[in-house]
């Protein structure tokens, strides 16, 4: 991908990786913005919908209204994001959607119009996918053979940075001020603002070579869409396998609170925990998978996870309280391994099935797998907690059959894509 290649092949591959000074440069920038990008987000997120609904008196149709416009316009944007990236390069792409959440959450302090702080609302909302699909791009072409552990690197780096923005916004909560909350707003297009100011200081990447076309096998040569092996592994891996999110940020609370005996506390408990249980496995566990191969395995077993999630969640509804507790923790364990292993094997799959002069295209079509099953989720979910124990079996059948399609529809797409290797894992 650089000028940053090394022989994956005989055992000293990416000593020049970690020699190389535009590579360490790159990846502490990288690392430190996406670092100060997220703790914005756990502070700004947490108690935006708050702000608007409870101190400025926002109907909550309303607000909804904007977060689903915003959901929508997401899935479209990421992928417009990607071949953007592939076409003028994804740093100044990176930068750009880093600056457009400065400008929606200084608007969220500074206009009081309701059509406006919608659209603030969706401007941060919709813009974030598509950051992350131009940061996935930027790592492609930054970490060469490293591209994987730089990634798994900064998905830990960003979860501990979000865990402690929520953290701080739990504070802001319990004032429960209006000064309070624009403060935080405030803090949070700050780190924003930091966040790209940091990551212009990444090194220009060196200009690829052009691919000779003519030379490229006609598979390669398609775009993401137009590849049906790939588009079945994001609508597989990439969207469907992406539940895990909400069946604990959504689903947890609800459930306990109205459906098991147990302490809503326990929620906390689970919740707070898992940002950081994240940031301390994920590299580790990124290190152990590469290759489509052990993707699509790391993948059937987080989607096995998830089904015996969903039995846990079904078992509690007649439990007493301290049982009830111990099993929703578990519930909040299984969750959280689902997601190190589906992340570790989305980072490969979202990588080693892309061509290399698409990378940016082959991520915002993958990109927006999450950001379609984050439109529906939450009602997704809803339908499955009013019928149980039905709609928690049902849910775990259809995640273990599309968690057994992932390896072959891996393969499929790997057999019909020139695929770069992913090299060594270590960051």
């Amino acid at each position: 991908m650089t000028a940053m290649t090394t022989d994956a092949a005989d055992g000293t591959a990416g000593t020049s990786d970690r020699l190389d000074p535009v590579y360490l440069r790159s990846r502490r920038y990288l690392v430190a913005g996406s670092a100060f990008a997220y703790l914005g987000m756990g502070l700004g997120t947490t108690i935006t919908t708050l702000y608007l609904t409870l101190l400025l008196h926002v109907p909550i149709s309303v607000v909804a209204l904007y977060l689903s416009a915003a959901g929508v316009a997401a899935v479209l944007l990421s992928p417009a994001a990607g071949r953007l990236a592939d076409r003028v390069g994804p740093r100044p792409v990176y930068l750009v959607l880093i600056f457009f959440q400065v400008i929606g959450r200084t608007a969220l302090v500074l206009m009081h119009d309701r059509t406006a702080l919608g659209c603030a609302l969706a401007l941060t909302t919709a813009g974030f996918p598509a950051m992350i699909t131009a940061r996935a791009a930027l790592i492609a072409v930054i970490g060469g053979t490293r591209r994987n552990a730089l990634a798994a690197l900064s998905r830990a780096a960003s979860n501990l940075a979000y865990a402690l923005g929520a953290a701080v916004a739990g504070g802001v909560l319990a004032l429960g001020t209006v000064n309070a909350y624009r403060a935080a707003l405030a803090a949070s297009a700050v780190l924003a603002l930091a966040a790209c100011l940091l990551s212009a200081r990444i090194p220009r990447p060196a200009h690829l070579a052009a691919v000779d076309m003519a030379s490229v096998p006609r598979p390669e040569r398609r775009r993401a869409l137009a590849n049906p092996a790939f588009v079945l592994v994001t609508a597989t891996s990439g969207c469907i396998l992406m539940l895990y999110d909400d069946m604990l940020i959504f689903a947890l609370p609800l459930w306990t609170t109205h459906h098991t005996r147990a302490p809503a506390w326990i929620c906390a408990v689970a919740l707070t925990a898992n940002p950081f249980a994240i940031a301390a496995l994920q590299i580790a566990v990124s290190r152990r998978i590469n290759g489509v191969r052990r993707a699509g395995r790391a993948t059937l077993a987080a989607a096995c996870l998830m089904s015996a999630a969903c039995i846990g969640y079904a078992a509690t509804t007649h439990l007493s309280a301290v049982p009830a507790s111990l099993l929703l923790l578990g519930v909040a364990l299984l969750l959280t391994g689902a997601e190190v292993l589906q992340t570790a094997g989305a980072i490969v799959l979202g990588y080693d099935l892309a061509p290399p002069d698409r990378q940016g295209d082959y991520q915002g079509v993958y990109g927006s797998g999450y950001a379609l099953i984050a439109c529906f989720s939450p009602l997704l979910l809803s339908v499955v907690m009013a019928h149980p124990p039905t709609g928690w079996a049902i849910l775990a059948v259809v995640l273990t059959v599309v968690g057994c399609a992932v390896p072959l529809l891996a393969r499929r797409a790997a057999a019909n894509i020139a695929v770069a290797p992913s090299g060594p894992t270590t960051a």
